[in-house]
């Protein structure tokens, strides 16, 4: 379920009455509803349902511009899940930390049957996909929304819990430049789904994007593995711990993925297309971001023949030295050994001390980087795309120039044979048979010494 992008003018969607039908909701009449949660406390639900997925609805509040009901269809209204949720919200977070994290605080009955639960409302966020997909942000907003990343992450694991699901669309980032104190601050959603554990009880996380699952876990789900199914333990500390560092790397090398490749002739090759498998024509493209995840190819570090980063992305030494480091411990020591990956703690160190070491490029005023490199790497990147581009119009001209030489060849030769034809037809009533295959013989020598020639 979804929160991002809720802004004023969107929480009051359309006034339609929210009626249960066969276990779903549908647009009817203008009617509010009434819960109770744990305590007896009562929440009124408003007509504005401002957000909807497969598992459910989120409502507004009479009376409560602080707080939303997040409604379940009946399917998803499983015992298991309301132990998790009671679980959750006896957990007493701060103002601070429900900014930091969506979490749970009550739980929702309808006449004493769970029917969902009650959140803090999330409001002018957007999810951290657009800021990967935008260049609208340097690097400097860039190292902040890593640093509030990894504050919020550790709220979760402060409470001795694992998120699991670290995919992008879970992770929302307040770019609202109104909000100058909260800007770029991030706030985690979907907490209902997260990985939770209560004495020997765990509530799995169910769900995760392949490219932000750590390869002690994807060693587990291959050849048909489940979440839901496979041995405990799935989702841990360490899972998050790789899970953010790609985040991390994403929002430092310019929107590349760490285990992103190319191969060496088309390092223009994004990391999307590492997901399909094959290029364009057909063939067999650079290793997939998945398998360089799975048996630890990090590429960026480890240089194979023929194989590449992508074109976009900078060079790995232009980052800072000791965060480079974090990434070395976290996807090849943390490879063989995921306790030895870089803490949270650790990330929001380096991320505070490198925040000052950003300088503004002298050439394009657009782009920022670290004072250690002695020249702009984004400046690099725009060249070596140029000349990237540049080549390939060469060698498309080139092409097309060859193509012509062949045509006009081929031409030649079909006039050549239309005149031979021609002749022989002329000649044919002139000659009898025997002195015809003479000429035809000569001619075709002629033409072959012409060819040699």
């Amino acid at each position: 379920m979804k929160l991002c992008s809720l802004s004023g003018s969107e929480s009051g969607l359309k006034n339609f009455r929210v009626k249960k039908i066969n276990g779903i909701y549908n647009e009817e009449d203008l009617l509010m509803s009434v819960y109770f949660g744990l305590k007896k406390k009562s929440y009124e639900t408003n007509i504005d349902r401002i957000g909807c997925g497969g598992e459910g609805s989120i409502f507004t509040l009479v009376n409560n511009d602080k707080q939303v009901a997040k409604l379940y269809k009946e399917q998803y209204r499983t015992k298991q899940r309301e132990e998790k949720l009671r679980m959750m919200v006896q957990y007493d977070l701060t103002e601070e930390q429900l900014q930091q994290v969506v979490w749970p605080q009550d739980v929702l009955y309808d006449n004493n049957q769970f029917v969902g639960y009650i959140m803090p409302i999330l409001v002018n966020t957007s999810s951290l996909t657009e800021v990967y997909s935008s260049n609208s942000f340097d690097l400097r907003h860039r190292v902040l929304i890593a640093y509030h990343l990894c504050v919020a992450v550790k709220t979760v694991h402060e409470m001795g819990q694992v998120c699991g699901d670290l995919n992008p669309l879970n992770i929302c980032v307040n770019l609202d430049d109104n909000e100058k104190e909260n800007m770029f601050k991030v706030t985690l959603i979907d907490t209902d789904s997260y990985h939770i554990t209560s004495g020997d009880k765990t509530y799995r996380c169910e769900v995760g994007l392949g490219d932000f699952i750590a390869p002690e876990l994807q060693k587990k789900l291959r050849n048909g593995g489940n979440l839901i199914r496979i041995d405990l333990p799935t989702y841990t500390r360490e899972t998050d711990l790789f899970a953010v560092a790609v985040h991390i790397f994403y929002l430092l090398m310019n929107g590349c993925h760490p285990f992103a490749s190319a191969k060496e002739t088309n390092r223009m090759q994004s990391s999307i297309a590492q997901f399909v498998g094959t290029n364009a024509n057909g063939s067999v493209a650079a290793p997939q971001l998945i398998d360089n995840i799975g048996y630890g190819y990090f590429p960026f570090y480890e240089k194979r023949e023929g194989v590449s980063t992508p074109i976009y992305a900078p060079d790995f030494d232009t980052l800072p030295e000791h965060i480079r480091d974090l990434f070395v411990k976290t996807f090849i020591d943390g490879y063989f050994e995921p306790t030895e990956r870089a803490s949270l703690d650790d990330w929001i160190s380096a991320l505070s001390d490198t925040i000052s070491s950003i300088v503004r490029c002298e050439v394009n005023e657009r782009h920022y980087y670290f004072s250690h490199n002695q020249v702009c790497p984004m400046c690099v990147i725009d060249n070596n795309i140029r000349e990237y581009y540049k080549q390939d119009l060469v060698e498309a001209e080139a092409q097309k120039e060859s193509s012509n030489v062949e045509e006009e060849e081929e031409s030649g030769f079909e006039y050549l044979k239309e005149k031979l034809l021609d002749i022989i037809d002329s000649i044919t009533d002139m000659v009898n048979p025997s002195v015809l295959v003479i000429l035809i013989v000569a001619i075709i020598l002629v033409i072959i010494i012409m060819i040699v020639k």
